[in-house]
C-alpha cells in the first residue's frame, strides 16, 4: 500500500513538473535549450533603460490675476469731451481721455496778486541794492523823515560819501537824542503836559472807533459764516471732514478758529457751489482778525500814552536815563557810519535777496502763463519711471525724458529723426511734441503738461468701472477719470525689436508644512482651464503664516506665481488654475517604464531583457515613480539596455 501510495505521488510530482515547464517556456521567462524560439506572428514590444530626472509634485489651487488696478487723474479742472471706451486695449500712443480745461476769475485774481507781490519784492531788493551802490536819489531825501526812509538812508550810509543832507540829518538825531535825554532830566513844561494830555485823548478816541469796528466786523463775519453754513446744508457737501463743519458751523458767538480757517482755505475749490460763500467767510474772518489786532493796538496806544502823561510827573528812572544814553549813542554810532564802506557781506546778501525775489517773480509769471483755457488730454506711453513733472524746453535732464523720446521714435513722430534718444529735453524733442500734437488734434505748444503723459509698463485694458466717468462730467485733479489694468510689460531698446513680458500672475498658498518646497525665483508649471501647461517662477512667498477663520485648515502662507511666457491669457482672468511644485526628485537616474516590472514569487520585482537575441529575467530595487516611470537599479542594467514591455 506505501508502494502504491508513493508510485501515485511521485506521477503528480512529474506532472506538475511537466506543466510548469510548459507554461514557463509559453511565458517566454526562460528558455531551457539557452534558445529564444517564437513565432513568426508573435511580436515583442520592447524599450530602452535611459536616464531622466523623475518628479512627483505637490498639486496647489490658484487663481490667474493681472496686479491692481491703475487710477488716471487728469492734470486740471476742466469738462470731458472724449473718453476712451471700458474693455479697450491700450497701446502705446492711444489717447486715454481730452478734456476743456476751465480757469475760473479767482484764479487768474490769485496769479495777478502773486506777481504783483512778486514784483513788489523785486522792486524793493533792488532798492536795497541800489542803496548799496550808489548815492541817494531826490526821493530818497525826500522820504527821509518817514520809517521806510530811515531805513533806506541807513543802507545808503554803507554806499557813498555822506551828504550835507545826511550830515545835518544824523546832526538832527543826535539833538532829538540830547533833547530826549535832556527831557528826562528837567521838569515837563506846560506845552508838554498839555501835548501829553492831547496824547491821551486822541488815544482814547481812536480806541473807542475801534471798539466799534470790532462789533460792526464781528456782525459781519456772523453774517458771512451763516450764509456759509446755509449753503453748506443745502448742498449736502461731503467735502468737509465732521472735525472742520464743526468748527465753521452751525453759527454761534464763538470765534472760529486759525486751523479751521485754514483748512477751509485749502478746500476752498473742492465744491465749486461753495467757492463764493467760502471766499466771503475767509474775508470777514480775516477782517474781524484785523479789528481786534487794531482794538489791541489801540488799549497799547492808550495805555503808552498815558504811562507818557503820568511819566510828567515823576522823575526819570534808572532805565529812562539808559534808554535815553542808548538812543543817543546809537545815533552817533549811526553818524559815525556814514563814513565806512559797505562790507561784502552786505553786498552778498543784498544780491541774494534781489535773486530770490526775481526767482519769485518769474516763478508767479509762469503759473499765470499756464493759466490759458484749452483742450488737454492723457496720453499712454510706455515706462518704468511715473510722469511727475512738465516736460518742456529748460527742464532738467532725467530717465523721464529718456522713455518719453523712445515713445515719440516709436510712434514715428520724429519725422526727421533728429532725436538722439537721450535725457536731454531739446528743440528735436520739442518738434516731435508738435508733431503728436497736429495728429491728435491737440494745441500745438512742443511741451506736455504733467499727467498729459501716462507711462505703463506696457499694453493694458481699460477696466470695467462705475467710477468711469462720462462725457460732459466736469473733472477735477483729485478725482481718477478712469482706471486701466496692464497686461503686459514692454522692453524697449534702440534698434531693437520691443520685448513683451507677460504681467499675469497666479495668486495661491501653500501649508505651511510644505514651505520647504518652495522658494523665490523656483520655477513652477501651471496647468490652465484648456488643460494648457505653461511655465511661471515664483516671485513673492508671504512672511507671515495665515490661520484659517475659526481654526478650520491648516495654517498657509500666500504666494505669487509670475508667467514666463511673453503670451498673456486674458481669456482666462479670475479663472482656477492648477500650480505643480516639485515634491521629490530623483536626478538623472535609470528608468524604465513602470509596466515593465514584473512581481517574482517571495516578492520584489524582475525586469525581461533582450540579450543577444535571447531573453531573461533579471531582478531590481525600484526607486521614485513618477510621469509611468521608475527608478531602477539591478546587476547588468545600463543606458540602453534592452527590456520587454508587455
Amino acid at each position: 500500500m506505501t508502494k502504491r501510495l508513493s508510485i501515485i505521488i511521485l506521477a503528480l510530482v512529474i506532472v506538475v513538473v511537466i506543466v510548469l515547464i510548459v507554461l514557463i517556456s509559453t511565458q517566454s521567462i526562460f528558455n531551457l535549450s539557452g534558445t529564444e524560439e517564437e513565432s513568426d506572428d508573435q511580436i515583442i514590444s520592447t524599450v530602452l533603460i535611459e536616464r531622466r530626472d523623475l518628479r512627483t509634485f505637490e498639486k496647489i489651487d490658484g487663481v490667474l490675476e493681472y496686479g491692481s488696478e491703475v487710477q488716471v487723474l487728469p492734470g486740471n479742472n476742466g469738462i470731458l469731451t472724449y473718453i476712451i471706451s471700458e474693455g479697450e486695449d491700450i497701446y502705446r500712443g492711444t489717447v486715454l481721455f481730452k478734456y476743456y480745461k476751465e480757469v475760473t476769475e479767482l484764479e487768474f485774481l490769485t496769479a495777478d496778486n502773486q506777481i504783483a507781490a512778486a514784483e513788489s519784492s523785486v522792486a524793493q531788493a533792488e532798492a536795497a541794492l541800489e542803496l548799496l551802490t550808489s548815492g541817494p536819489t531826490d526821493a530818497q531825501v525826500a522820504a527821509a523823515n518817514s520809517a521806510v526812509a530811515q531805513a533806506e538812508a541807513a543802507l545808503e550810509l554803507l554806499t557813498s560819501d555822506p551828504t550835507d543832507a545826511q550830515v545835518a540829518a544824523a546832526d538832527s538825531a543826535v539833538a532829538q537824542a540830547e533833547a530826549a535825554l535832556e527831557l528826562l532830566t528837567s521838569d515837563p513844561t506846560d506845552t508838554q503836559i498839555a501835548a501829553a494830555d492831547s496824547t491821551v485823548a486822541q488815544a482814547e478816541a481812536t480806541l473807542v472807533n475801534s471798539n466799534a469796528a470790532v462789533d460792526t466786523q464781528w456782525i459781519a463775519f456772523r453774517i458771512a459764516r451763516q450764509d456759509y453754513c446755509d449753503l453748506s446744508g443745502k448742498l449736502s457737501s461731503s467735502v468737509w471732514t465732521s472735525e472742520v463743519y464743526k468748527s465753521v458751523c452751525p453759527d454761534s458767538e464763538s470765534k472760529m478758529t486759525e486751523i479751521a480757517s485754514e483748512l477751509l482755505l485749502d478746500s476752498i475749490f473742492d465744491e465749486t457751489q461753495l467757492v463764493t460763500s467760502s471766499n466771503d467767510l475767509l474775508i470777514a474772518y480775516e477782517n474781524h482778525k484785523k479789528s481786534l489786532e487794531t482794538e489791541a493796538s489801540s488799549i497799547k496806544a492808550l495805555d503808552s500814552a498815558k504811562a507818557q502823561r503820568a511819566a510828567l510827573d515823576d522823575d526819570p528812572t534808572v532805565a529812562d536815563l539808559n534808554n535815553a544814553n542808548k538812543a543817543l549813542e546809537s545815533a552817533k554810532a549811526q553818524r559815525a557810519a556814514l563814513d565806512d564802506d559797505p562790507t561784502v557781506a552786505d553786498l552778498n546778501n543784498a544780491n541774494k535777496a534781489l535773486e530770490s525775489a526775481k526767482t519769485s517773480l518769474r516763478l508767479a509769471k509762469h503759473t499765470r502763463d499756464e493759466l490759458v483755457e484749452g483742450i488737454e488730454a492723457t496720453i499712454a506711453m510706455y515706462g518704468e519711471q511715473p510722469a511727475w513733472r512738465t516736460f518742456e524746453t529748460g527742464m532738467a535732464e532725467g530717465l523721464d525724458v529718456f522713455q518719453l523720446e523712445q515713445n515719440l521714435v516709436a510712434l514715428g513722430y520724429d519725422e526727421t529723426e533728429s532725436i538722439a534718444i537721450d535725457h536731454e529735453f531739446d528743440e528735436h524733442t520739442s518738434t516731435a511734441i508738435e508733431n503728436m500734437q497736429s495728429v491728435l488734434r491737440l494745441p500745438i505748444t512742443g511741451k506736455l503738461e504733467f499727467r498729459e503723459v501716462l507711462f505703463i509698463p506696457g499694453n493694458s485694458v481699460v477696466q470695467y468701472s462705475e467710477f468711469h466717468t462720462e462725457i460732459g462730467t466736469s473733472i477735477v485733479p483729485t478725482n481718477p477719470v478712469l482706471s486701466l489694468i496692464t497686461i503686459e510689460k514692454v522692453i524697449s531698446k534702440p534698434g531693437a525689436v520691443d520685448v513683451t513680458r507677460s504681467l499675469q500672475k497666479v495668486n495661491t498658498s501653500i501649508e505651511v508644512v510644505n514651505k520647504d518646497l518652495v522658494d523665490l525665483d523656483l520655477v513652477v508649471s501651471i496647468e490652465l482651464p484648456d488643460e494648457n501647461v505653461i511655465s511661471g517662477t515664483i516671485s513673492d512667498i508671504g512672511d507671515i503664516a495665515v490661520i484659517p477663520q475659526g481654526n478650520q485648515g491648516e495654517p498657509y502662507l500666500e504666494i505669487v506665481v509670475s508667467l514666463e511666457d511673453t503670451e498673456s491669457y486674458p481669456e482666462w482672468t479670475g479663472a482656477s488654475v492648477t500650480v505643480s511644485v516639485t515634491k521629490k526628485l530623483a536626478s538623472n537616474v535609470l528608468a524604465a517604464p513602470v509596466t515593465s516590472l514584473l512581481a517574482i514569487l517571495g516578492g520584489g520585482y524582475a525586469i525581461e531583457v533582450i540579450e543577444n537575441g535571447s531573453s531573461k529575467l533579471v531582478p531590481v530595487s525600484v526607486g521614485l515613480y513618477a510621469d509611468g516611470w521608475v527608478e531602477i537599479n539591478g546587476e547588468g542594467i545600463n543606458v540602453g539596455t534592452e527590456v520587454v514591455v508587455p
